[in-house]
């Protein structure tokens, strides 16, 4: 069992409890067949358990602006957020759900492994799987990781002449431009 499915299971738990304790019977088993948590397939895939997070959050931002002070007050928007802030960590790839840093470490390791061959052994198929690295770098990477790739890169063309100095310069002005467009937007 993953970290994910775990705090999913236990954030469904903390959920169910909440609608038991604020909705009625019927409005309460009416939102579980609603958001399908009630399906024991939910508890066995990771992906449904990221959509219905999504669920689960909307509906509580929902129920909080919807009853003003009373439900602030009970910790509905508080869990709301807590949930969000931990599902954006997230991102569904392929058929599984994996932590941005994680799809984040593996990129920089793939990155690095590409940048020791030669110029010579760079295809443009090489090129292009280096630039779709570098866009999940930039995109899912925290600020730690960003600075670490980008002094990581700016030493390997201090430290060499030619070949891979020029590539990892190449590769280095992408990524700048990747992180100044994003964060610009």
């Amino acid at each position: 069992m993953s970290i994910f499915s775990d705090t999913m299971k236990n954030a469904i738990s903390n959920y169910r409890q909440m609608l038991r304790k604020y909705l009625p019977q019927a409005e309460r088993v009416s939102k579980l067949n609603q958001l399908n948590l009630r399906s024991p397939q939910l508890y066995q895939n990771e992906i449904m358990l990221h959509e219905a997070g999504y669920k689960i959050v909307e509906h509580l931002f929902d129920l909080d602006s919807n009853k003003g002070g009373y439900y602030a007050y009970s910790g509905i928007a508080k869990f709301g957020n807590y949930l969000k802030e931990f599902l954006d960590n997230y991102l569904i790839d392929g058929n599984r759900v994996i932590h941005k840093a994680q799809k984040t470490s593996q990129a920089l390791v793939h990155i690095i492994q590409l940048l020791t061959l030669s110029k010579d052994k760079i295809t443009d198929s090489l090129r292009d799987k280096i630039n779709e690295l570098n866009d999940i770098i930039a995109t899912y990477g925290s600020e730690e990781q960003h600075e670490l790739y980008e002094t990581t890169l700016q030493s390997t063309i201090s430290n060499q002449a030619g070949n891979a100095s020029d590539i990892c310069s190449e590769v280095l002005q992408h990524f700048l431009q990747l992180t100044n467009q994003s964060q610009t937007v």
